[in-house]
């Protein structure tokens, strides 16, 4: 079975192969929720805004999830629990613009949730402002690598498919195939910072 250490040398190498927009594992989107939010804030209400800001952070944690579960870190994630500000600092590590002001929106529903404080029409706003920043700003990144190749495309020596459903990453090579499990090690994180850098460089 193939390590990850060998997998990180070979994808160093690699270029993409296949790229397709993401089949997402969850039955509503990033997007979705945010539509939701944008419809009730032009609820001019307490209650619209309350609902805005609930889709607000809805739209924010999808969309964090869904770009761990397209870099292969939704194992990792899972294992050891990651919280919000820890999958924002994981995000920025691996080349993902995850700006701060995403925290302050986790606080502000925070504040909303326990201990039942009313947020303000201009900070409602804000909310949805930066959420469609972020969400627009990503969502080229959700175009997930599929397929990897090293050599040329017609006569690669070795091929790298991602099956991020299975949890498995698959190398072909000589026409044998090793398997090697998404796990929760270290490993990923530096495997998962060069899929984002060769998926900037492949372009929109």
């Amino acid at each position: 079975m193939v390590a990850t250490i060998e997998l990180l040398q070979i994808l160093s190498t690699a270029e993409i192969k296949i790229l397709r927009e993401l089949l997402n594992p969850f039955a509503l989107t990033a997007k979705e929720f945010l539509g939701f939010a944008v419809e009730d804030s032009e609820i001019n209400t307490i209650h619209g805004k309350v609902n805005t800001l609930g889709n607000v952070k809805r739209a924010i944690d999808c969309r964090i999830e869904e770009l761990l579960y397209c870099y292969c870190l939704h194992k990792k994630s899972s294992h050891h629990k990651w919280n919000i500000p820890t999958k924002l600092q994981i995000l920025n590590q691996i080349g993902i613009l995850a700006p701060r002001i995403l925290r302050k929106i986790n606080t502000l529903r925070n504040r909303l949730e326990h201990q039942f404080e009313k947020p303000s029409f201009e900070e409602i706003e804000d909310a949805v402002d930066v959420t469609q920043l972020f969400i627009g700003a990503t969502e080229n990144l959700c175009y997930a690598i599929m397929e990897l190749c090293v050599g040329t495309v017609f006569e690669p020596d070795c091929i790298i498919v991602i099956k991020r459903n299975k949890g498995e990453i698959e190398l072909q090579k000589d026409s044998q195939k090793q398997i090697l499990k998404i796990g929760n090690q270290d490993d990923w994180i530096a495997i998962a910072e060069i899929l984002v850098k060769k998926r900037k460089a492949w372009g929109p």
